[in-house]
């Protein structure tokens, strides 16, 4: 029954996600740092400190939400800690997973690109392409070679700054 169950709620999440959200799709557009930064609200450079899982109001689908502590603000205004909500995770033993959202850990540091949802909450701007990595050296792990201090430059000179 339960794995039943579980494939019944990754197609409706699949589907879900589809029919209510316009990045959704078969494919995630490639972006570079330019798309991300113009199209993301706010950018972050963040501890990931909280994380919180639940259905959705409906029952349809898990939600782990993700809490941040920011470091450095890149581009636009936070106030608090925002909070990243991300399709997927895992409930009594139901795990769900969309392969286009990003991974957060507890701990890790991160630079993300951001979009305000309607409820106050944040997602990721351009889906996994939206989160990286900043490994104990400041090394940015998805660009390999690349560190912090180039990576921001290449954000700020995005942005205008």
């Amino acid at each position: 029954m339960k794995i039943a169950l579980g494939v019944v709620l990754v197609l409706g999440l699949a589907l879900g996600l589809s029919s209510r959200d316009e990045e959704a799709g078969a494919a995630v557009i490639a972006m570079d740092v330019n798309d991300l930064t113009d199209g993301s609200t706010l950018i972050i450079r963040a501890h990931v400190i909280g994380q919180d899982v639940a259905w959705t109001e409906d029952g349809n689908m898990i939600v782990s939400s993700f809490e941040l502590q920011p470091i450095e603000t890149l581009k636009g205004q936070v106030s608090g800690n925002p909070v990243v909500k991300v399709p997927g995770g895992e409930i009594d033993g139901l795990k769900i997973r969309n392969g286009e959202a990003p991974v957060f850990a507890l701990g890790e540091q991160v630079v993300v690109f951001l979009k305000a949802n309607a409820d106050g909450t944040w997602l990721t701007y351009g889906w996994f392409q939206g989160k990286y990595t900043l490994l104990s050296d400041l090394g940015v792990r998805e660009l390999a070679g690349t560190n912090y201090d180039s990576f921001r430059a290449q954000i700020l000179a995005a942005v205008g700054n």
